[in-house]
Formats: structure tokens, C-alpha cells, sequence
């Protein structure tokens, strides 16, 4: 088995804890929106082949978030499971 990367990583996260995406499977290179049903919560990725470049996000109670830097895709992966 393979290692996943942070973007399947970050796209199976969102799947299992509810989140909606803008769109298909992230195996490619673009801008994704994750958003919570029913919460003010979102979260953009910026993806290339893979890789998370960085994602803004804002929690239920409307609090910024910015996932930059050396473990994004673990913060980032936390961020979604949080309820």
C-alpha cells in the first residue's frame, strides 16, 4: 500500500466527517472548497499534484484559520474533524 498524499489525506477527512467539496476527486491541480452543511465552517486548499501549497479556512463560531508551513496537511486534516 502506498502512502496517501495531503491531498487524499485532506479529501478523505472532509468525506468522513461531513464535508461537502466543490467537486469531484482532488487527484489534480486547482482551488478546492470544502464547506460544512449547516455551519458557517469552510475551508480553500490550494492543491499541485498532490500537494497542499495552503488552505484559509473559518470555524463554526466564524474564527479564521490559515494552514501554511510544515505539517498543514496534519493541521489541516484536524481542522476538518473538529466538530
Amino acid at each position: 500500500m502506498s502512502a496517501q498524499t495531503g491531498q487524499q489525506r485532506v479529501d478523505h477527512a472532509a468525506l468522513t466527517h461531513g464535508w461537502i467539496c466543490n467537486g469531484g476527486t482532488v487527484d489534480d491541480v486547482g482551488l478546492y472548497s470544502y464547506r460544512r452543511p449547516g455551519t458557517a465552517s469552510f475551508v480553500k486548499v490550494a492543491y499541485a499534484n498532490g500537494i497542499i501549497l495552503w488552505a484559509d479556512g473559518i470555524t463554526s463560531a466564524r474564527e479564521r484559520r490559515r494552514f501554511d508551513g510544515i505539517g498543514k496537511a496534519d493541521r489541516l486534516v484536524s481542522f476538518l474533524a473538529e466538530p
